[in-house]
């Protein structure tokens, strides 16, 4: 009775069909980076590849990842690349401007710490979600490994 033999619809086939039809629409594409940070948000990291990544791979150069930077030589100048997680701006007790960043990469994260004269220069280019390329000193300081930042490109 449900089943039509040689090809044959069943009795109950339309009813069956209007009901279980999706009804949705294809929606557009979503943007690559927004796909990449609703990711985050919800499984808490990227499924896909890190967008740091392929900002490493069109750089080249000797751009170290951060998960190496605690091995580098102390006091020595590096140069790494990710992604800015989280800024804090703060003021020195002469009531100059300086930051802590949070950097990101598909291997870790690194803390930067941008001084008062730096931060000058480089504001402009301090956003949440933005993707840099910096060059500074590595230094350990409480057992914590941290970059001096002296130069920041974004990218």
């Amino acid at each position: 009775m449900f089943i039509g033999s040689e090809g044959e619809d069943d009795l109950l086939h339309d009813v069956i069909y209007s009901i279980a039809k999706p009804k949705y629409t294809p929606g557009g594409t979503m943007p690559r980076f927004a796909m990449l940070e609703y990711e985050r948000e919800v499984l808490g990291f990227y499924l896909s590849e890190h967008p740091a990544l392929e900002m490493k791979k069109n750089l080249g150069g000797n751009i170290i990842d951060l998960v190496d930077v605690p091995n580098v030589r102390e006091r020595s100048i590096l140069k790494v690349a990710g992604l800015i997680r989280e800024i804090k701006r703060i003021r020195t007790k002469k009531g100059e401007a300086m930051a802590f960043l949070t950097l990101q990469d598909e291997t870790g994260e690194l803390s930067c710490t941008l001084f008062p004269k730096q931060y000058a220069v480089s504001n402009v280019h301090l956003q949440e979600l933005a993707m840099v390329q910096l060059e500074g000193t590595m230094e350990k300081r409480n057992g914590q490994t941290q970059l001096i930042v002296q130069k920041v490109n974004k990218i």
